[in-house]
């Protein structure tokens, strides 16, 4: 439960049917006098929905953290979800890095310039958790890229790329930061996409830059 800066309280829960294994997460905005404002339903098919936190921003914009778990194949990927303070659903982030089958979020904070901080947990075979935190930047469009290593060292290397969801950004690669070679399109569709780096293109010193467009 959160309360927002005009006595608005924002209650979530996760109902579910047994019989059709779909699983409803339910947000709904009551007025300081009690009165139900709306509610918003977001249906998960064959996937299991569990809120790890919820918080509100300085225009009582409601974000809410959580793990999915789908049965086709058993995996688990982080959902950040954002909606306006009117119940209107903004963008949904997903975080599930190639190979690692079980994420999960724990918990999630906002800084003063509308940043998000998410904290969990990943793993490839379910067993050794890798720590995690995740920032989210909304202010910028500009695109951030990192490279993360494997567990082991015979896992591979992952580029992330950290931009506005919905657009296509391409990604350059460089051994001298002067001369750009075209590595891959990327369509951005939910603010976070991991991409495997082959093995082939790792030997030596390796530079990438994102760019947005085609």
């Amino acid at each position: 439960m959160r309360v927002d800066s005009q006595e608005n309280v924002i209650i979530t829960a996760v109902t579910n049917n047994p019989a059709s294994s779909t699983w409803n997460l339910v947000i709904t905005k009551y007025g300081s006098d009690g009165s139900a404002l709306w509610t918003r339903s977001r249906y998960y098919d064959n996937s299991r929905f569990y809120v790890s936190d919820s918080r509100l921003d300085a225009n009582n914009a409601i974000y809410l953290a959580g793990t999915v778990e789908t049965n086709s194949p058993t995996s688990r990927y982080i959902s950040l979800l954002k909606y306006s303070p009117n119940g209107d659903l903004q963008w949904e982030v997903k975080y599930a890095p190639p190979g690692y089958l079980y994420n999960n979020a724990s918990g999630m904070g906002i800084d003063s310039e509308g940043s998000i901080y998410l904290s969990g947990s990943s793993s490839i075979s379910g067993a050794t958790n890798e720590s995690i935190i995740l920032k989210y930047e909304q202010a910028s469009s500009a695109a951030r890229l990192s490279v993360r290593k494997g567990l082991t060292p015979a896992d591979p290397m992952v580029l992330s790329l950290f931009a506005k969801a919905g657009q296509t950004y391409r990604i350059d690669s460089s051994t001298d930061l002067l001369q750009w070679t075209p590595f891959t399109n990327v369509l951005n569709t939910f603010g976070t996409t991991e991409t495997v780096l082959p093995a082939s293109t790792l030997a030596g010193r390796k530079f990438y830059r994102a760019i947005f467009g085609p």
